[in-house]
């Protein structure tokens, strides 16, 4: 069981860096942890996609304000964010947790990340033709 109002540094040493020794997983849920890019270490695609480069860049990020003192979108670093708490958390990925823990007791066709073989089942993306519609 997660505490949410435990500071992430608790399981995740390294993150306590720069200002984000005070962040919990509650701030991190409600977008609050002021953790909303990684600008200051840009990464490649392939870097992107890797555990180690992308946890390292979030251990070294410095928040964009006071953590839970306002609100903003962490669009590019909400997954990222919540992966590497999971992983420190239970030792699996978020998509093996993911799959053990909920979606599989659950019975759900779903995941994170796509298993081996699965990729039959995805959705064609279609560009849109806005014009078309009006």
């Amino acid at each position: 069981r997660l505490d949410l109002d435990e500071p992430v540094a608790a399981h995740w040493p390294e993150f306590a860096a720069n200002g984000k020794a005070a962040i919990t997983p509650r701030m991190i849920l409600t977008q609050r942890s002021g953790i909303v890019c990684l600008d200051h270490a840009p990464l490649t695609p392939s870097a992107l996609r890797a555990h180690t480069p992308v946890a390292e860049a979030l251990a070294a990020a410095r928040p964009e304000w006071e953590p839970d003192t306002a609100h903003g979108y962490h669009a590019t670093t909400y997954g990222h964010l919540l992966s590497e708490l999971v992983r420190r958390r239970t030792g699996l990925t978020a998509g093996r947790y993911f799959a053990r823990h909920l979606a599989g007791p659950l019975g759900l066709d779903a995941y994170i990340g796509l298993p081996a073989g699965s990729e039959a089942h995805l959705a064609t993306m279609l560009e849109s033709k806005a014009e078309a519609l009006m």
